[in-house]
């Protein structure tokens, strides 16, 4: 009797062993392969590249109308000075922002300097497709404020005009632009306005 146990229980065991793992299996792989087909389904496209700059350049100009000083006066001014620029753009894109903080010296009819800070935000748009290439040209716009007058006065102003750049190695590039530079005070004056700078992508 013990031995018809016994030969029971191994005839139970062997048929366990030959069918139950194939079936086992099967199932695992199913349940294994199936995540994987979610994952990547899942994955993130990549971010787009962003590029940084920062800058430093002089300027020149002129306006043409009221005198940036307390005794006033109508006529034909010279500005100069300079000023750092931070620019953010994607790699591949054609336009680009930019903040800017300078400085102005206005030269008065008492051949004294007028000292003031302009702050501005702009735009530029690269005007050929191939953004790559050493040569580039673009198009601009600022606005901006100056709240540092000598006289704590403050005029807003808006520049509009055409850049040209040119790529001295791998980070960085010479431009230089020129722009119609128009004022508001007590009334809109305007002038010319030359920018020669460099800029260094991060």
């Amino acid at each position: 009797m013990l031995a018809a146990v016994r030969t029971l229980i191994a005839v139970s065991a062997l048929s366990l062993a030959l069918f139950v793992p194939s079936s086992a299996v099967a199932e695992t792989e199913t349940e294994t392969e199936a995540p994987s087909e979610d994952v990547a389904s899942e994955t993130p496209p990549a971010p787009a590249k962003v590029n940084g700059t920062l800058g430093v350049f002089g300027l020149i100009g002129g306006h043409f109308g009221e005198a940036l000083t307390s005794s006033g006066g109508v006529g034909q001014w010279l500005d100069f000075g300079g000023g750092v620029e931070v620019g953010l753009g994607s790699g591949a894109g054609r336009l680009a922002g930019r903040i800017r903080a300078s400085y102005y010296g206005t030269l008065d009819e008492e051949s004294s300097v007028r000292h003031h800070g302009v702050f501005s935000a702009g735009l530029s748009v690269q005007l050929l497709k191939d953004t790559n290439k050493k040569f580039g040209a673009y198009a601009l716009v600022d606005f901006g404020v100056s709240p540092l007058v000598t006289e704590l006065r403050v005029f807003v102003f808006a520049d509009v005009g055409v850049g040209v750049r040119y790529r001295v190695a791998e980070r960085v590039e010479l431009f230089g632009e020129a722009t119609a530079y128009l004022r508001f005070e007590k009334e809109m004056y305007a002038g010319p306005l030359a920018i020669l700078g460099a800029r260094f992508r991060l």
